[in-house]
Order: C-alpha cells, then structure tokens, then sequence
C-alpha cells in the first residue's frame, strides 16, 4: 500500500481537510471520496465517545469480566443517557450519566499516569493498578444499580400520580373509595422517595470514588522522583484508594505472571 494511500485511511489532525480541499482542486474524484468517507468516519467515531471510552476501559483492564457482565456494564451509557429525560427522574439521569463519562475517564487517565511513574513489571504498578479496577468497577456496578431502577420508575407516570393525588386531597368529603386511592397514592409516592434517596446514596458513592481516584490522578502526576513531599503525598493518596477498592473489591485479577 503507497504512503499517501496510507495516510488517507488513517489521517492524522488536519489532514482530511487539507487533501480534501487538494482533492477538489485538481479533481481526483476518488481521492475526494476517501477523504470524505475517512472523515466521516472520524466524525463518527467522535460522536460515540463514551461509549467508545468504557470499551476502551474494559478491554484494558486486568480483570476477568465474563461476557455478559460486559455486554452489561457496556449498555450503561445508552441507558443513562436515556434517564436523563425521564419524567420525575432527570435530575438523577443526568448525574447519572455525568458519572460514567467521568468515572471512565478518570480510570482512563489514572492507568495512563500509573505507566508513566511505574514499570508494569512492577509489583507496585500491580498493585496499585487493580485498587484502581476495583473502585472503577464498584463505581459501574452502582451505576449498573441506578440504571435498572430508574428503569422501573419509568414505568409510572409521576406527574399524573401527583396531579391525581392533589385533586384527591383537596375533597372535603371524600367518598371511602377516594379516601383509599388517596392513602394508595400516598404510600406510592413515599416509596417513589424512598427509592429516589437510594439512588441518591449510590451516586453519592460513586463521587467519593471519582474524588479519590482524582486525588490518586494528581499525586502521581506530581512525583518526579523517588523522594520528598510528592512521594509522601501520592503514597498516602494510593492508601486512601486502596482501603476504598477493599471495600468494594468483588472482581478478581488475572494473573500476568
């Protein structure tokens, strides 16, 4: 395959709209067609990030997911994306979805710092690595939990629930069959809170991790050498993550021995 063949179908920043406009120029009709398809695709591949990110995530880690427990944790970005306009339930979708996006990159960038301060060879970078799997895969199971409940809160109409409750509490003399669909949506609407503060606990859950992980993040970044403050400072931030990833820890390491 020639070198230009070569750099249309894998273009670097710039380059499509730079041969594209060549293209055009001189005339080349097929070689106006790769650029367009090449960056089409480019545009594609962009318009998928989050979902493109998590994959990436998962194939990257060290851990032995079974296939359907990927297929899972990958539906996770359309569902929440989903979420976040469903009626009585946004405010909780969006978070929601803000947290995976966040949570993948964070893990992203934390194995991508890990590299550049440890040699993967190193029991450190090991150990290290998988504190940072467990608590980016603890973080998906919460979201994975968020995402089914919020599902069957879909299933009821919130605002007709609360607009028929009102009309119910505003008869001054309800007939016994009304006083009963009051109490009913009653009971209903306080369960819906109930399992609204649930949601609330396990993204409250997950920003602990996503602070911690951030922490780890930005300790690491700062240790140049193997003394001083920094080191101080990244080995007790890789403490706080790990007592974080014991709590969570229900996956186990592949061994790469």
């Amino acid at each position: 395959m020639s070198p230009l063949l070569k750099a249309l179908l894998r273009p670097g920043p710039g380059i499509t709209v730079g041969v594209g406009v060549a293209a055009a120029f001189i005339g080349w009709p097929i070689l106006g067609g790769l650029v367009v398809l090449s960056g089409v695709g480019v545009a594609y591949a962009a318009s998928r990030g989050p979902q493109a990110q998590l994959t990436q995530a998962l194939n990257e880690m060290g851990i032995v997911l079974d296939e359907s427990t990927r297929m899972q944790l990958t539906a996770l970005v359309p569902a929440l994306k989903s979420a976040q306009t469903q009626s009585g339930s946004e405010q909780i979708g969006m978070q929601a979805y803000e947290q995976v996006q966040s949570i993948t990159r964070n893990f992203l960038s934390y194995r991508s710092i890990l590299r550049q301060r440890f040699d993967p060879t190193e029991l450190t970078h090991s150990r290290y690595l998988a504190a940072g799997e467990q608590v980016f895969l603890a973080a998906l199971d919460d979201l994975q939990r968020v995402s089914a409940q919020l599902q069957g809160l879909a299933t009821v109409d919130v605002d007709q629930m609360r607009a028929q409750l009102r009309i119910l509490e505003r008869l001054e003399n309800p007939s016994p069959s009304e006083e009963r669909e009051r109490d009913t949506l009653r009971e209903r609407m306080a369960l819906r809170e109930e399992e609204t503060e649930t949601l609330k606990g396990l993204l409250a859950n997950n920003e602990q991790a996503l602070t911690q992980l951030s922490a780890a993040h930005a300790a690491l970044a700062r240790v140049q050498t193997t003394q001083g403050l920094a080191k101080l400072e990244s080995t007790a931030a890789m403490k706080e993550l790990e007592i974080l990833s014991e709590r969570a820890e229900r996956y186990q390491v592949e061994s790469r021995s």
